[in-house]
């Protein structure tokens, strides 16, 4: 259960469809923290792809959304990635959805601090991430993780 009234969703794009045990070790990474419920894994063998759904307060979405991060920039390696969909990293989009007493400004607040953060500990470049509001979605585009 959430314990703050304040939720936003999260819904990472990994370029990993394929290896369970990775798909695994993400799901837990984002299933551990604290304050943040996984309620989605939707993984595509031929797209070699998988999406992740997960809920969470403005602060434990960002630290969720960084565990799996983690988990992918030790799990994926790019230089071997085959699949169907296109893709641009080993965790290419992440959007911030406001989903209860959320806002739009709240969901790029944790879009720029899931950014710099990404930034900071992984040395990705500065530009990070695009604002999309035709889809009412905050999407950070990584290309270096």
């Amino acid at each position: 259960m959430l314990s703050q009234d304040t939720i936003i969703e999260c819904i990472p794009n990994v370029s990993e469809g394929r290896n369970q045990e990775v798909i695994d070790s993400i799901a837990k990474a984002i299933s551990s923290t604290p304050d943040c419920i996984l309620v989605d894994i939707d993984p595509s063998y031929s797209a070699n792809r998988t999406v992740y759904t997960f809920f969470g307060s403005p602060s434990s979405i960002v630290d969720a959304a960084m565990n799996a991060a983690r988990v992918i920039a030790k799990s994926i390696n790019m230089e071997n990635h085959h699949g169907e969909h296109p893709r641009c990293g080993a965790m290419d989009t992440c959007p911030f959805v406001p989903i209860r007493n959320a806002t739009m400004d709240q969901c790029i607040q944790c879009a720029n601090e899931f950014g710099q953060k990404l930034a900071k500990e992984f040395d990705v470049p500065g530009s990070f991430g695009k604002i999309d509001f035709h889809y009412s979605e905050v999407v950070v585009s990584i290309t270096s993780v």
